[in-house]
Formats: structure tokens, C-alpha cells, sequence
């Protein structure tokens, strides 16, 4: 699903620059989709395999995955389109992807004993916590809440380096712990 996104991402740089906003688009399906989703498919495993414990079931995992993937699909979609409901739909099933992500991550735990790694835990949870924050901002952006719409210029970078630097990096950097 990751590869998808990303070739998607490559394709999308040939459409005409109003099309594709920029490089929103291809960022988007890049990060959002590409990165998010493969995330979403391997934090479980990780947690799981540095805990020692049993990961949580693959109807839990793979609603996760798909919720961050069509999230990522229709916020992406939403708004290239112009559909403002479409793009806040995506970003709605987003988060709710992160929160299974977070379930199947850290189910798991109530059950184990090692606290070696427990650091590596945290920061996967601050990591989830923070693009929780920032695909929140982007969510009442998108269903128009009159302070974040105003604002919508400052946030940006808030959005773009929580996602970025607080979720991706974060996780890459607990990881290769």
C-alpha cells in the first residue's frame, strides 16, 4: 500500500502545478499516505517484538491501515478537488486510523513485564500523540473553525513539523534505538 502511495506521489508531479497545488500533492500522498501507512502497518509488529508479546490481532491492524490509507486518499482528494467535506472526511478517518494504530500498538503492553525499553515506547507514543495534534489543527482547518481558518498561515508549519519531524522523525529515531 506504502508503494502505491509513493508511486502515486511520482505520477502526480507531471500534473499541472494549479492541479497539484504546488507540491502539496505529491507531499501528501508521499508522507501522509506512503509514510503513514507504512507506520501504521509495522509500529504494532515493533512494539510487540520489543516488549515480547503477542500483537494484537489483524482485524484491529488492518482497520488501522485502511483508515489511514483511505484517510490519506480522501483528504488528499478533498482537497485537490475542492471538496472541503471530502478533504475533513479523510482527515476524521485519519485520525481514527491513529487511534487503532494506538490500540494495536499498545494493547499488547497490559500484558508485558520488560520496562528495558519503555523510553522506546514513549516516544512511539509521543510520536502518535503529536500527529494526532497536527492532523487535528489541519481537521478544524478543514471544517472551517473561524480561529484555525484565520490563523491558517501560522499553523502550517505547526501542522507540517509535528507531522513531519514529531511523528515520522520520532519514530524512525525510537526505532533505530
Amino acid at each position: 500500500m506504502s508503494a502505491v502511495f509513493l508511486g502515486a506521489a511520482v505520477a502526480t508531479v507531471i500534473l499541472p502545478e494549479p492541479t497539484r497545488h504546488g507540491l502539496w500533492l505529491p507531499v501528501h500522498l508521499a508522507l501522509a499516505g506512503g509514510a503513514g501507512t507504512a507506520v501504521a502497518a509495522v509500529l504494532p509488529f515493533f512494539v510487540a517484538a520489543l516488549s515480547v508479546v503477542q500483537p494484537r490481532g489483524p482485524v484491529v491492524r488492518g482497520g488501522a491501515i485502511a483508515l489511514i490509507a483511505g484517510g490519506a486518499l480522501a483528504a488528499s482528494l478533498g482537497v485537490v478537488a475542492g471538496v472541503p467535506a471530502l478533504g475533513l472526511g479523510g482527515a476524521v478517518a485519519y485520525l481514527t486510523g491513529l487511534l487503532a494504530v494506538s490500540v494495536a500498538a499498545f494493547w499488547p503492553l497490559r500484558r508485558a513485564n520488560d520496562t528495558r525499553l519503555r523510553l522506546v515506547r514513549l516516544a512511539y507514543a509521543a510520536a502518535i500523540g503529536q500527529v494526532l495534534v497536527g492532523v487535528s489543527l489541519v481537521s478544524l482547518m478543514l471544517a472551517g473553525v473561524a480561529p484555525i481558518v484565520d490563523r491558517w498561515g501560522l499553523l502550517k508549519p505547526a501542522h507540517a513539523w509535528l507531522n513531519l519531524f514529531g511523528f515520522l522523525a520520532v519514530i524512525v529515531a525510537a526505532t533505530l534505538i
